[in-house]
């Protein structure tokens, strides 16, 4: 599959990685046909090998939500024993455009994560935003 990795404008080095190094998986922006996009790369002889790498493709085929990022493809490298998930990139400031979401542009911010905006009113983006902040936290 070294054909379809060349179709991607960047190498994946580390000029280009997004994750940290002791993250579970190594995440590169890169560049196909002209769009930013994301790879998330699965090193097989880890990781629950490929069982988990197609349990992952699974769940993203069948996962549909406006806040996760939608599976463009997955492909897999056998020489290099690694599989790959490509999604689109977005350039926004993913905490800004929760809060933006959630309480509208010019709307008072809340104290702390998960307060309500108005008294007696739920905050219903607090589980959302405690997730996003730990997925952060993680990359």
């Amino acid at each position: 599959t070294e054909a379809e990795l060349s179709h991607y404008d960047f190498k994946l080095d580390e000029q280009h990685r997004m994750s940290g190094k002791d993250a579970r998986h190594a995440i590169y922006s890169n560049r196909f046909q002209d769009k930013d996009c994301v790879l998330k790369v699965f090193d097989l002889h880890t990781n629950r090998g490929l069982p988990g790498f197609l349990q992952e493709v699974m769940l993203h085929v069948k996962l549909r939500h406006p806040l996760v990022v939608p599976l463009r493809s997955a492909f897999l490298d056998w020489g290099e024993h690694r599989g790959f998930l490509h999604f689109d990139r977005y350039k926004c400031d993913l905490a800004a455009h929760l809060r933006e979401l959630s309480y509208g542009a010019g709307s008072r911010m809340p104290h702390r994560l998960g307060e309500p905006v108005m008294a007696g009113m739920p905050d219903r983006m607090a589980a959302v935003r405690r997730i996003v902040h730990a997925m952060i936290q993680s990359v």
